[in-house]
């Protein structure tokens, strides 16, 4: 069963040089979507924990912003 989100912002964390390699281009592939057949994304309020449980050792983190 499929949920749909009116007006929701969702959030993707993904590393400085990713971006700035994927930016200009038409398609975002990250590795998960071949792997694991999805883009992981959060809500808001999960935003925190996820970085702070799969990123705690980096720092070259953007947060992109998807509505």
């Amino acid at each position: 069963m499929y949920t749909i989100f009116h007006n929701m912002t969702i959030y993707h964390i993904i590393d400085s040089q990713t971006w700035n390699n994927t930016k200009d281009s038409k398609k975002y592939s990250p590795p998960s979507l071949n792997k694991e057949k999805f883009i992981h994304a959060s809500k808001k309020e999960q935003v925190l924990p996820t970085a702070n449980r799969r990123y705690q050792d980096r720092d070259n983190l953007l947060l992109l912003a998807i509505d």
